[in-house]
Parts: structure tokens; sequence; C-alpha cells
């Protein structure tokens, strides 16, 4: 498992990233279904995990004026960077040590193509290090330390598709997989 530990300046990094991104926020469209984390703080954990995937397997994030003129039309779209051979990347953040792999169902989802998961995208799996009942991530947001992040794994869009599960606990509609089922990071080509 690869795994990156986030510096207290790039922390700060993310988080003005993410206040950045509330500023372009209809405040009316929260996707926040849960009173555990904030608006703000989702979003600097989401920035967390495609962070620490972009430079653990050498990729980067776009610079931030561009990364805001994509956060001012509504978000990434579901693609947070491109595979060297130009597949979609969709980095998925869990706060839970080896959790689940959740990706939100939504308006606009059709059978052939999900919102927040591209076709022919790969999906990556990343998390922190909390265990049941003490969230490490939430303290972790705000303060100066470092964090670790964990990247899980990894699968394809449509292998997903075919063995995910549906669930809804109260957040509205998810499609699920354990990340026990995701594919080791190396066997990514």
């Amino acid at each position: 498992m690869l795994a990156w530990v986030i510096e207290p300046g790039e922390k700060a990094y993310l988080l003005e990233l993410g206040m950045a991104r509330m500023a372009y926020k209809d405040p009316s469209r929260s996707r926040r279904r849960g009173k555990v984390f904030t608006d703000l703080e989702l979003y600097v954990l989401g920035l967390l995990g495609e962070y620490a995937v972009s430079r653990a397997l050498g990729q980067y994030l776009e610079n931030p004026s561009d990364y805001q003129k994509i956060l001012g039309a509504g978000g990434d779209g579901g693609v947070d960077f491109r595979w060297h051979d130009g597949r979609p990347v969709a980095v998925k953040y869990t706060h839970r040590w080896k959790g689940r792999v959740y990706v939100e169902t939504r308006p606009g989802d059709t059978a052939e193509e999900l919102v927040d998961l591209p076709k022919d995208s790969i999906l990556i799996s990343t998390h922190g290090r909390c265990i049941k009942g003490v969230c490490a991530c939430k303290n972790s947001v705000k303060n100066g330390k470092c964090m670790v992040v964990c990247v899980a794994g990894w699968i394809g869009e449509e292998e997903f598709r075919r063995i995910a599960k549906e669930g809804n606990w109260g957040y509205g509609d998810r499609l699920y997989i354990d990340n026990k089922q995701l594919h080791k990071m190396e066997d990514l080509t």
C-alpha cells in the first residue's frame, strides 16, 4: 500500500483550495448529508486524497488558477487528473482505515454513465488512518500537523459498476465496494 505524508504547508495549500471552492459554491447545494463533517472539511478531505495520489504516482494537480476555474463550474466532473495514457482518474477518499469505496449516485446518472465516475475511468481509493470511534481525519484538516493518507488501490469503472452493491445509510443512494476488492496499485499500468 502506498502512503503519502502531507506536510503542514501542503495542508495549508489544500485548505486554501477548499476555501476557494466554497467561495464558488451555491450555499443551497450542499452535498453534505451527515453532521460529522462540514462542507469545507469534505472538500479538503477529497483534496487530500487527490493530492496524495497525484504525488505518490508522480502525477500533479492542475495549477491553482486552472483548478479554481474548474471549481467555478461546479466541480471537476469526476475527473481529478488523467493517467499517463489519457484515461480519467477519479480519486475517492474515506476516512476509515480499510473502509469502502463509495460513489454517490446523482440526478443525471444513466445506466451507461455515472456523474461521479466517468466512463472508462480509473477509480483510486484513498483513506485516512481512522479506526472505529476515533477520527483522526476531522482533527487533521485544520491543525498544523502532518497527516498520512494511504492509497488503498484501484479499480476500473466498468468492473466497479459490475460488482458494486447499492446502499443508503441516510446520506443518499451510493454504489460501493470494499477496499479489499481493489487491485494493488503496482498492477495499474
